[in-house]
């Protein structure tokens, strides 16, 4: 049975995709098959009409030392609508914050 690897540490600030995004790198990495990742050029997706949106689930991690107040913002195609919550992130060093609609 292949050993599970974890993501590789990261510095300061970052942003990963959750959800079925960052289950397919964790498990391909821990069964050695990372060249799925590159099967399609570009990577797809499907929203049926009835649903109206979709969950795109970011973790935001503070691996610094210090505070950290972080912003976004999403970049949407026209009649689409961001139903995030909040746009500022306060966290702590060590903290992560998962938010559920992006």
């Amino acid at each position: 049975m292949p050993t599970p690897q974890r993501r590789s540490r990261r510095q300061g600030i970052s942003l990963e995709l959750d959800g079925p995004w960052g289950f397919y790198g964790d498990f391909w990495r821990a069964n050695q098959i990372e060249h799925l990742a590159n099967v399609l050029s570009v990577p797809e997706m499907a929203l049926r009409p009835d649903v109206g949106c979709i969950q795109i689930p970011p973790v935001l991690r503070n691996n610094s030392d210090k505070t950290e107040e972080v912003a976004i913002a999403a970049a949407l195609p026209p009649g689409w609508s961001d139903k995030s919550r909040y746009d500022t992130y306060p966290l702590k060093p060590g903290e992560f914050y998962q938010s559920g609609l992006f």
